[in-house]
């Protein structure tokens, strides 16, 4: 199977778990269509799509390819529950306070080089997004993703929220 087929299967299925089947379109661009060249994959609100990075699918394995894609729905799941959170059933309901976070993020968005590491890596959004890729890729593919130690205890708290609250 084609790394960019992998891309596609890695966002339908942490789209069936989120229960946001066939939302979301998934495209694929050279690094100069990234502000920075390290950018492995982005949710583009503005459209509902993904945007893998050639560049980062021709040197990553499997596992960092499913794991991208899951982190990068769950972001697209952090906009749909802000955005229409009260006005569409969604499988998973996260709490006001989660959602105001989560609003504050993508309201006031920030690339990885216009922070330091640890404030971007900080961000309510991203510690939930690292969660559930983490919780995914060792649930599905046995795989420990590696959690940056700046941020280890809040995601792997989140983690333990998604084991009692997320079916797979």
């Amino acid at each position: 199977m084609s790394k960019q087929r992998n891309s596609i299967v890695s966002i339908k299925v942490a789209e069936k778990i989120l229960g946001m089947e066939n939302t979301l379109e998934v495209l694929f661009m050279d690094y100069y269509y990234f502000l920075n060249n390290d950018i492995s994959a982005m949710f583009i609100k503005e459209g509902f799509y993904i945007v893998f990075n050639n560049s980062f699918l021709s040197k990553a394995t499997l596992p960092e390819i499913m794991i991208t894609g899951f982190h990068e729905t769950r972001h697209a799941y952090q906009y749909m529950q802000i955005e229409y959170g009260k006005k569409l059933p969604f499988k998973y309901q996260d709490e006001q306070n989660v959602l105001d976070d989560w609003k504050n993020d993508f309201d006031n968005p920030k690339q990885p080089n216009e922070m330091t590491k640890e404030e971007y890596l900080n961000r309510p959004t991203e510690v939930d997004a690292i969660a559930f890729s983490y919780y995914l890729a060792d649930k599905l593919l046995n795989v420990k993703q590696v959690i940056p130690e700046e941020i280890k205890d809040k995601v792997l708290i989140k983690v333990e929220e998604f084991k009692r609250t997320i079916v797979i």
